[in-house]
């Protein structure tokens, strides 16, 4: 039996169930956007993931729309040539395309420098995370926060969250942050790539969680 009154009908009329051709969804490797890079069981792997500079990000952004705020103006003004008594002003596009070039190219340098993709390497010496080296003898591998006395911290901006190495007793903040939808998968993922290794394996701690670890 419907329970429907008048107005939920229409609507269900006019919004029907859509039909859809069935098609077989893909099955990934890894988490989206992520690339593994070179994979050797239980000697080395390098993947990487895509990340963003802490604070820097929004720096860059803001940088980028100034420039073409100022300039853009700046290029349209030097296009118009002056008349002449000889001939009459005219519009020269030239001096504004090289305008708009330049700071396609300046805005690509910026987004390259504060939207960094990250490598995360790892052999039988070392596990490296961007610019970080790190040994084994102290690394617990990524989270994305830590609890301590009951209360969980993390460090997000916008919609980005912070990577945090567990190394040692009170661990290492990285400067990299990474969209916080896909966070959990990255910091699963690259935990499951390092206990591949297996140096110190005892010390790759709760790999299937991966994102938090307990301060007392």
């Amino acid at each position: 039996m419907k329970h429907e009154d008048n107005f939920e009908s229409f609507v269900m009329r006019i919004n029907p169930p859509r039909k859809y051709t069935p098609q077989d969804a893909a099955q990934r490797p890894y988490p989206r956007f992520a690339d593994l890079m070179e994979f050797t069981e239980g000697e080395s792997f390098k993947a990487s993931i895509p990340a963003v500079l802490r604070t820097w990000w929004i720096v860059g952004i803001v940088a980028i729309i100034g420039l073409w705020v100022i300039f853009v103006p700046v290029g349209f003004g030097l296009s118009f040539v002056a008349a002449t008594w000889e001939r009459g002003g005219y519009f020269n596009p030239l001096p504004l395309l090289i305008t708009i070039g330049v700071l396609l190219v300046v805005s690509y340098g910026i987004l390259r420098a504060v939207f960094p993709r990250i490598i995360v390497h790892a052999d039988r010496e070392k596990i490296t995370v961007g610019k970080f080296r790190y040994s084994w003898d102290y690394a617990q591998g990524l989270r994305a926060g830590y609890s301590v006395g009951g209360v969980e911290k993390d460090n997000k901006q916008w919609k980005f969250a912070g990577l945090r190495m567990a190394y040692g007793q009170w661990s290492h903040d990285l400067p990299y942050m990474v969209n916080d939808y896909y966070s959990a998968a990255y910091i699963v993922w690259v935990n499951q790539l390092l206990e591949t290794i297996q140096v110190a394996s005892s010390a790759v701690n709760d790999i299937q969680a991966g994102k938090r670890e307990i301060l007392y």
